[in-house]
């Protein structure tokens, strides 16, 4: 091993990705498995899938050593036994450098901005808002994962469809019923689309917030009341961490954070409450992972290079 570089990874409900980088940001080596969140999925599950992406991105970049790994991954950054799962996972990969845990907040964050302070809202398969205060996390809302929270999440979003089918079961069906119905497999009845979602993990019915989002495009009533009450709990999250008189950056981060019929509302939204505040979208989490592993052995890296890894697209 020759080129010394780093390692970041993010590891969501639905996908883990990871991404090797040189010391000027220059992605060498990129690798995705499945969801690789322990809240969402037995941790040594969730760590076979992050092992996987690592691998893969590894061998994308032959003969580089890498000089530190950041790993963004709720659930493991706050217990000590996922986390020996996790090293133990990584065994044989050739990763001899300091590996960090983080939260998936404080790399979404990092990915948007290099700032120190601000508000990182992630909205993909699960959702929280958080603010961060010198890279770290001192306060969330929401975060509690599938069972407990994760409101306006793509989760929230497929179970309040389901809901929503179970309550117009009566055809004739809307785009959104419809929808759902055909997603499902076309169950036959409220028994059986009751057994139906039961028999799939709890995480899957994430996979029916795309259903949701074309239902409403297509003008289906249904489904727009769904995404709005999405909108408000996900702007909710975030005045509860943050301040009113706050000028700092705020962080969208996740799938859901990045469509039309709720990213873009509560952009607006946010926008309007806090109209000094720069709002950074982003697409590559992973990529802040890389770049708080590589200001941890090049602290003297500019903005330039953030710009050049991160690429966080501007929303004012």
């Amino acid at each position: 091993m020759t080129a010394r570089a780093v390692l970041g990874l993010d590891a969501g409900g639905t996908s883990t990705r990871c991404l090797v980088a040189d010391r000027d940001g220059v992605v060498l080596g990129h690798g995705r498995a499945g969801g690789g969140n322990p809240v969402s999925r037995p941790p040594a599950e969730a760590a076979a899938q992050i092992r996987a992406a690592v691998a893969q991105a590894l061998e994308a970049a032959p003969g580089v050593d890498v000089g530190a790994a950041v790993f963004g991954v709720a659930g493991f950054a706050e217990d000590p036994a996922a986390a020996l799962v996790l090293q133990d996972s990584l065994a044989g990969l050739g990763l001899h450098c300091p590996l960090q845990v983080r939260g998936d907040a404080e790399i979404a964050f990092a990915a948007g901005t290099p700032a120190p302070d601000g508000t990182a809202l992630i909205a993909g398969t699960g959702a929280a808002a958080s603010r961060i205060e010198a890279g770290r996390e001192v306060r969330a809302a929401d975060g509690w994962g599938w069972l407990l929270g994760d409101e306006g999440s793509g989760f929230w979003i497929g179970r309040e469809a389901v809901r929503t089918a179970l309550r117009h079961d009566r055809p004739p069906h809307g785009p959104l019923v419809a929808g759902v119905l055909a997603a499902l497999g076309h169950p036959v009845g409220r028994a059986g689309l009751i057994y139906r979602v039961h028999e799939s993990p709890p995480v899957a019915l994430a996979r029916l917030a795309p259903v949701v989002l074309e239902a409403a495009a297509a003008g289906d009533a249904l489904a727009a009341d769904v995404l709005a009450r999405a909108a408000d709990l996900l702007v909710a999250a975030v005045e509860t961490v943050r301040r009113p008189d706050e000028r700092t950056p705020v962080v969208l981060a996740g799938g859901i954070a990045g469509t039309v019929l709720v990213g873009d509302r509560v952009t607006e939204r946010v926008g309007r409450r806090w109209p000094d505040a720069e709002l950074r979208r982003v697409t590559s989490s992973e990529a802040g992972a890389a770049w708080l592993a590589a200001r941890s052995i090049w602290p003297e890296l500019g903005t330039d290079v953030h710009t050049r890894l991160c690429r966080p697209a501007a929303l004012t």
